[in-house]
């Protein structure tokens, strides 16, 4: 935890693990992404994210010169938990970074609701 406490650590394979903190001090949500060697593939983690109604579901961005593009929707289960991949049209190395807000279900074009975890993917 030391190390990934450090913004990121990498793997004797080339893999990249990112922590993600909470927006607002007052959650307890930690999470952290896992990326590919060639920034081809990611993963995302989550704990300490409230369950959401049927009509939320937490939605993460991926920010790269300060364009926004959804990388995920996901709901988190009963102990506060998720895991997802993550999709993009690019590598996830070309962004600088990421934040999860909530949605309506299904997500949406762009964020409009709360930030409740972000993370540098890369050092400015």
């Amino acid at each position: 935890w030391q190390r990934l406490n450090n913004l990121e650590f990498a793997t004797a394979l080339g893999m990249r693990a990112v922590p993600l903190s909470a927006a607002d001090g007052a959650l307890r949500a930690t999470g952290f992404v896992v990326i590919s060697a060639d920034g081809d593939h990611g993963v995302l983690v989550v704990e300490g994210l409230m369950p959401l109604g049927e009509s939320q579901q937490y939605q993460l961005w991926l920010i790269r010169d300060g364009q926004r593009t959804s990388g995920a929707v996901f709901s988190t289960d009963e102990h506060s938990y998720a895991g997802t991949r993550i999709r993009a049209p690019r590598s996830l190395l070309e962004y600088s970074a990421l934040d999860i807000t909530i949605e309506p279900a299904g997500g949406s074009s762009g964020p409009t609701g709360k930030q409740v975890l972000g993370g540098m993917l890369r050092t400015p």
